[in-house]
């Protein structure tokens, strides 16, 4: 990646709306947020957005991670993950730049909290290698939105 000049994170802390964003864009996370180095890299796509892309050969349906680096978010936004009826995590990793495919990649699984609320070990949630296909070297990690999101924040 080239040396880019604008952060993709808010003084909030907060993902800025990426179609808000206007010239080059840092990844808001390292790759060792996560301890996703080994697994996954940044690229861009075609668009210019920042992608993810798998450095490894995975076989469909394996294990790529857990989500272990979140935090809850009171409602649906651009980039959470619903977690229950009414639960919705931000994705505090590489994986939040995870794009939306018709035909994904990958697969997320997500853990229901304990009784206090609490994910046991920090853990929200898996990310799996698709089971219908295998998973290449350099190809980008994607999965289905509204496989995670019950109702939109906004349509895309």
């Amino acid at each position: 990646m080239s040396a880019p000049t604008t952060v993709a994170a808010s003084a909030t802390g907060l993902l800025q709306d990426p179609t808000t964003l206007v010239g080059p864009v840092v990844p808001a996370f390292p790759l060792s947020q996560g301890n996703l180095e080994s697994m996954m890299d940044y690229r861009r796509t075609t668009y210019g957005q920042i992608s993810i892309i798998s450095r490894a050969d995975r076989p469909r349906g394996s294990h790529l991670c857990f989500i272990t680096t979140h935090h809850e978010v009171p409602a649906a936004t651009l980039s959470s993950i619903q977690t229950g009826m009414t639960r919705h995590i931000e994705l505090n990793s590489a994986l939040v730049y995870m794009n939306h495919s018709c035909d994904p990649t990958v697969e997320i699984e997500v853990y229901d909290p304990d009784a206090d609320e609490h994910y046991t070990d920090g853990i929200a949630g898996e990310v799996r290698v698709a089971r219908d296909k295998d998973l290449t070297a350099g190809k980008e990690l994607t999965f289905f939105y509204p496989s995670t999101e019950w109702c939109a924040s906004r349509p895309f």
